[in-house]
């Protein structure tokens, strides 16, 4: 039964779809001819990624949470807008204090981050310096993956494509020691995935054919995969392979009746938690180290929570996990511990429509919908009502949030750095590339800072900001304040074009 929202094939009988979730009642399968000979169908999600047909759910339903707070970035990086926007027009690093501006990758005008890779274990730096950009990619793939140096600007091609851009970021990570990246690549035809580890002159050390690789492990000797099944294009089972020499360890082979999702997240203690579908439930389901049966944690109420959106929590040690609302028009934000599965509900209706015009940009700086204060006792997200959207401040007790601001079309926010504050711009319009710069303590009470702001950052105790003037083109200027806007000053002079920060993790 083909679900004609989303196109996901599904069992016959079926009320609901186990891709988008949508009602499947009343829809007539259409008869079909016999061929002369029978091919099996591939009915995975992960098929219609290979095939270059991936759908808003695999992007909106994966990782969408920001570790505690942007913090003191270092470097700070920066990206120039293009005419479309995304992919950028420049990318570059900004050196002593904000006043010199470095370009890097200068050998192309079509550079981007993989967003959704601000996570534990899936930085886009490595612990040397190095920067993983996409060069020349979009929605179906076929870009290059670049290794630029940050302080050298030394910039090396990697032979294999990633993903598109809209999910790269959740199937790549540096080694701890930065030695390594692992990424999942695409074909040049879109029919295969293949697990690609490299060096740090993006020169292959190993491909492993028909697989995805989620991230390379803490030891930095082994990353963690999905082999695809051959017939059906689903994640086949869960297994550790070492690098370079590609031994594979599996730590759980699924029944023929379990569908992987291919989304998991690693726990400090070595913990693996991981989604799948199992008979009519999809749930969070935890591994050992070693591997073994896994354990059920957490059951999804509705089935578009198939690619399970799930992080840690400030702590690193319960799970932070978004389940979708019935009508699927928000989520609700749950703390689960996962020694009892007992989950505390830390807010409901969140915003996080990853292709809506209000997060699509902001996520492609490195920004998330969700993110914690450094010391971990707060949180922002967006919530939506009639009059827009409005930002939420709450602690992590469970009470309903503290609203800061309502009525934008959109926000890019963070916490600064002594945890005390929520930074925030207001956009009047989604697209819109400057709106008004805010600071708010918790209580609600709002001051505007400046305004034709495009992007902040932070730069130690400082709050660094783009403020862009438009005559018969764009200028952006960057400026440095106090949190509350005292003690203005202007670091970089105006350039040309709309600049934004490229948020990195903390």
């Amino acid at each position: 039964m083909i679900c004609p929202h989303c196109g996901f094939e599904n069992e016959e009988g079926q009320k609901t779809c186990s891709s988008c979730g949508a009602a499947l009642e009343g829809i007539e399968t259409p008869e079909q001819e016999t061929p002369e000979v029978e091919t099996p169908r591939r009915t995975s999600i992960w098929s219609w990624v290979a095939a270059g047909l991936f759908v808003a759910l695999v992007a909106a339903a994966l990782w969408i949470f920001k570790g505690p707070g942007l913090g003191q970035s270092d470097p700070l990086l920066y990206g120039v807008l293009s005419d479309t926007l995304i992919p950028f027009g420049q990318i570059g690093v900004l050196e002593n204090g904000g006043s010199k501006a470095t370009p890097l990758g200068e050998s192309s005008n079509s550079l981007a981050i993989a967003p959704y890779s601000i996570r534990a274990g899936h930085t886009y730096l490595s612990s040397k310096g190095q920067l993983a950009l996409i060069a020349n990619g979009g929605l179906t793939g076929q870009g290059q993956l670049l290794l630029v140096d940050v302080k050298g600007g030394t910039a090396n091609t990697a032979v294999e494509s990633p993903l598109p851009l809209t999910v790269a970021g959740n199937f790549q990570s540096f080694s701890p020691d930065g030695e390594y990246f692992g990424y999942t690549s695409i074909s040049a035809d879109g029919s295969a995935l293949n697990a690609v580890v490299v060096n740090s002159r993006a020169a292959n050390v190993m491909v492993a054919e028909n697989m995805i690789l989620s991230q390379i492990l803490p030891d930095g000797k082994h990353f963690l995969a999905y082999p695809l099944d051959a017939l059906t294009g689903n994640p086949a089972r869960l297994v550790s392979v070492a690098i370079p020499s590609g031994e594979q360890t599996v730590l759980f082979q699924s029944a023929s009746t379990d569908v992987l999702a291919g989304a998991d997240v690693v726990a400090p203690d070595g913990s693996i938690y991981f989604v799948m579908q199992r008979d009519a439930g999809i749930g969070i389901y935890r591994l050992g180290p070693d591997g073994g049966e896994p354990a059920l944690i957490y059951t999804f109420q509705q089935p578009v929570s198939f690619f399970g959106v799930l992080s840690l929590m400030p702590d690193q040690k319960s799970l932070l996990v978004m389940d979708a609302n019935a009508d699927a028009s928000g989520y609700a934000l749950l703390n689960v511990n996962p020694e009892d599965g007992t989950a505390t509900t830390l807010a409901t209706n969140v915003f996080a429509d990853f292709f809506s015009d209000a997060v699509f940009l902001r996520q492609m700086y490195g920004e998330m919908v969700v993110t914690f204060s450094p010391d971990g006792k707060h949180m922002a997200y967006l919530m939506q009502d009639a009059a827009g959207l409005g930002l939420y401040v709450s602690d992590l007790s469970g009470q309903p949030g503290t609203l800061i601001a309502s009525g934008g079309a959109s926000y890019s926010y963070a916490f600064s750095p002594d945890s005390q504050r929520l930074i925030y711009i207001q956009y009047a319009a989604a697209a819109e590339p400057t709106g008004s710069l805010n600071s708010a303590d918790f209580s609600g009470k709002s001051a505007q800072l400046d305004e034709n702001v495009t992007s902040f950052n932070f730069q130690k105790d400082k709050l660094v900001y783009f403020s862009a003037q438009v005559t018969d083109s764009p200028y952006t200027t960057l400026y440095q304040s106090g949190m509350e806007g005292q003690t203005k000053s202007e670091l970089l002079a105006a350039q040309p074009g709309y600049w934004v920060f490229i948020k990195l993790p903390n």
